[in-house]
């Protein structure tokens, strides 16, 4: 069978305006930037598939845009890096904009409506799931509204989904709705968020236990930003420990840690080697500029 992921979830557009800042304005004691150059990058969801079609596997994307010239823009960035697209243009475009001066954000100004889905919405998931037949789905949730529980029971769903392993990189606080999924992969905050508890070194490991216990999902993966990840499994909790480096943007990280552990196991690599593979990269692209999506050159360096 071909190797192939489908990445589903809110996609973005990361736009970065960058100029000097040399002058305070007049009307209010807020500085003046002299924009000199625009880049406009894949966020969100988009980062994830962008991610994973740097590391070689046929990659497509399922989420929504807007009938906008940003959205235009999503296309014709998906169009040349060669990912499928199956966006539908039926809702506002989410936008990021970043202003920055001398290599530090100024300010990042959010244009983003929550979605609201619909019937024809989730026809058109099971449409794609089924034409596209992945060996991988990975779930992109950044709770604007495209991962909703319906969605969750089609890419769950064995009539849809006969092969597929379902890989999770949450926001929603309703775990429920991601039962029956491979993995999933919070960070130290959204596990706190779902558990209702904070949470340090010492009670970390038990309140991961009670989380797994509570929940249908086969590994649960916690990101400690620079300070690795935890996993826990139905047979055991392992740590896995990273380098420290100079972080110079964490935007994107996560992106690329749920791209890698696709990777990994389309690579039949044992479940262990893959998360410490993933923790590697995640460390190599915040020591990078902007949202960074890791090559499998650099991946492999990383061996």
């Amino acid at each position: 069978m071909k190797k192939r992921i489908l990445v589903i979830g809110d996609v973005m557009l990361d736009r970065y305006v960058e100029g000097s800042c040399d002058r305070i304005s007049p009307e209010a004691p807020v500085p003046i930037l002299k924009a000199n150059t625009e880049e406009l990058i894949l966020g969100g969801a988009a980062n994830v598939a962008l991610n994973v079609k740097n590391l070689g596997i046929e990659t497509a994307l399922f989420g929504v845009i807007g009938q906008d010239t940003y959205g235009q823009n999503i296309r014709d960035l998906l169009r040349t890096t060669g990912i499928k697209d199956y966006t539908l243009a039926c809702h506002s475009t989410t936008v990021k904009t970043r202003i920055i001066s001398k290599s530090q954000q100024l300010l990042r100004i959010d244009n983003e409506e929550q979605y609201s889905g619909n019937q024809e919405y989730i026809a058109q998931i099971k449409k794609v799931v089924m034409e596209y037949n992945p060996t991988i789905i990975i779930i992109s949730d950044y709770a604007k509204g495209v991962v909703s529980k319906e969605l969750m029971m089609v890419v769950t769903d064995r009539e849809y989904n006969p092969d597929g392993l379902v890989l999770v990189d949450p926001k929603d606080n309703n775990w429920s709705k991601y039962d029956g999924t491979y993995l999933i992969k919070p960070n130290l905050k959204e596990l706190e968020d779902v558990s209702g508890r904070k949470i340090d070194s010492l009670n970390i490991k038990n309140v991961l236990k009670e989380q797994y216990q509570k929940s249908n999902i086969e590994n649960i993966l916690v990101t400690l930003s620079g300070k690795g990840m935890i996993l826990c499994t139905r047979e055991q909790i392992v740590e896995f420990t990273t380098e420290k480096v100079d972080v110079y943007d964490v935007t994107g990280a996560g992106d690329t840690a749920i791209a890698v552990i696709a990777y990994g196991i389309h690579e039949g690599m044992t479940i262990t080697d893959t998360i410490k593979l993933a923790t590697k990269a995640s460390t190599h692209v915040v020591t990078k500029n902007k949202t960074y999506a890791i090559s499998k050159a650099e991946l492999e360096k990383l061996k």
